[in-house]
């Protein structure tokens, strides 16, 4: 198809021929289904034709409404997303202070808040003490200057600080390192009598689901009672990785008898 060319309103068309010196005799260019361009219709005739279709100034200008409809459609909703984020997220903070004040509020707190205040009186008192130390792991010690809790240095209860939950739960507890940096790792409970500290010993490893090797460990050292249940239920996964274990070195050493075997005949 030649002689392609654009009228001013955008149409396709087929120039047909010249009518006059100024204007022209056109047919219409339209799609099949198939995406075949043809001419169809009737002819007519125009004065102006383009050899690139042109938008108009109001076609152009709709189109940059558009756009930027959508730029700022789009930010609109991101900003009011993140309001909204926002806005939750004091939702939820609110709900927890005043879940805090209502369990403050409550008498079995009482007990708790005589039980810390209890727990500074002994820390502070020059008696003798012990610590029951519990967090990613447990043990109770002698309170001295000899006392570290930490692979950096003598951390001696510096950053002692008093921790609290939503729950209305209050513990004293102390950070990973001296400087105050890590998570409040370590929970500490004060005694002034060495059977209270491995009393509550007990009832902590009795608490246990499942024994750690450094939990059998203390608990001999401490003379605590381990549940037998427990134990033999340690003793079966002990054995069974042992079992595992013989397993993948027989595999290698099967594997790295072949390859020795390999080289000698080779």
């Amino acid at each position: 198809m030649e002689n392609i060319k654009y009228t001013t309103d955008g149409k396709k068309v087929v120039v047909i021929g010249d009518l006059n010196q100024t204007e022209k005799i056109v047919q219409e260019i339209f799609v099949t289904n198939n995406g075949d361009e043809i001419p169809s219709g009737e002819r007519f005739v125009v004065k102006s034709l383009l050899d690139e279709p042109a938008k108009s100034w109001k076609e152009l200008k709709l189109e940059q409404i558009e756009k930027d409809y959508d730029t700022k459609i789009d930010e609109w909703e991101f900003k009011i997303g993140n309001i909204n984020k926002e806005k939750d997220r004091q939702y939820k903070l609110l709900e927890s202070e005043v879940k805090w004040l209502k369990n403050v509020a409550k008498q079995p707190l009482e007990q708790q808040v005589k039980d810390v205040i209890n727990n500074l009186v002994i820390f502070i008192s020059d008696k003798p003490k012990w610590v029951f130390i519990s967090g990613w792991d447990w043990d109770i010690h002698e309170l001295n200057k000899e006392l570290k809790l930490d692979d950096y240095g003598d951390i001696r209860f510096r950053l002692l600080s008093l921790y609290g939950d939503t729950e209305g739960n209050i513990t004293w507890n102390t950070n990973s390192w001296g400087d105050g940096s890590g998570s409040d790792s370590y929970n500490l409970l004060f005694f002034d009598d060495y059977n209270k500290a491995i009393s509550h010993a007990q009832t902590y490893l009795d608490n246990i689901k499942k024994y750690r090797d450094d939990d059998i460990e203390k608990a001999k050292r401490l003379g605590l009672k381990l549940d037998s249940e427990k134990l033999n239920a340690k003793k079966l996964e002990d054995k069974k990785y042992i079992e595992n274990r013989i397993n993948e070195i027989n595999k290698e050493m099967l594997k790295y008898k072949k390859e020795l075997s390999d080289l000698e005949n080779n």
